[in-house]
């Protein structure tokens, strides 16, 4: 049975891929790619390291550091000398002091301190989307390899640029990620090429700018679409 899905609730701009579907715009991870690597989307969870200046109970003490900067409530302290042990930030007091929940530091230890920020700890799964929001490139994950590694279907990132993960593994059971959704056509007339949801592969030639496109779909693929500035609704 069909319905009007034209009073949308829900926005994202369309990626044009060859290579992963639109997704829902349920963000799970945002980020910046710390390395160059094939295929890969590579992360640094370690946000600062260093060795303690004094011993403070339930405090990590660091002459010089920076931790305003570097550190926010909720990030992992480890302990990686002496008498380790982890702890977590429960504030950041100044530039040289954090407050843990754990009394675990004493002078002249060395520590890391880690966003926990990582795929694993954040549940990114096969099926998830990476949108690279620098060069306008989307992918799909395959594998998650580690906390800070993901596989991905199409070599997309590079260190330094910008990312987005997006919830679409079936797994999840995202709401409408990959239930379809239509779209809205930007700024040039053209053609557009899609998988419906029922998974046909169509191109749509000569369309026109400023309109909706009401097909549930799946997928817009970059090869044989020229439309451009495309919106998905939901």
């Amino acid at each position: 049975m069909s319905y009007n899905k034209l009073q949308g609730f829900q926005a994202l701009e369309v990626y044009k891929s060859d290579n992963a579907n639109v997704p829902y715009a349920e963000e799970v991870v945002t980020g910046e790619a710390s390395a160059t690597v094939t295929d890969k989307l590579k992360i640094e969870t370690q946000v600062d390291s260093g060795t303690t200046s004094s011993t403070v109970a339930f405090k990590l003490v660091d002459s010089g550091q920076n931790f305003l900067t570097t550190v926010k409530k909720g990030y992992k302290v480890k302990m990686t000398s002496g008498t380790t042990g982890e702890a977590i930030v429960t504030s950041v007091e100044d530039n040289d002091t954090l407050s843990l929940d754990k009394d675990v530091a004493v002078t002249g230890q060395t520590y890391v301190i880690e966003s926990e920020e990582g795929f694993i700890t954040k549940r990114v799964m096969i099926g998830d989307i990476v949108y690279n929001t620098t060069d306008g490139k989307a992918a799909t994950v395959i594998l998650v390899d580690d906390d800070e590694t993901l596989t991905l279907n199409a070599n997309i990132m590079a260190s330094g640029e910008e990312f987005i993960i997006y919830s679409a593994s079936p797994q999840k059971g995202v709401q409408d990620a990959n239930n379809g959704c239509v779209l809205y056509l930007g700024d040039t007339d053209g053609n557009l090429k899609v998988t419906t949801v029922a998974g046909n592969v169509v191109e749509f030639k000569g369309l026109k700018a400023g309109a909706f496109f009401p097909v549930q779909i799946v997928k817009v693929h970059e090869t044989g679409t020229s439309l451009t500035n495309i919106v998905a609704l939901w």
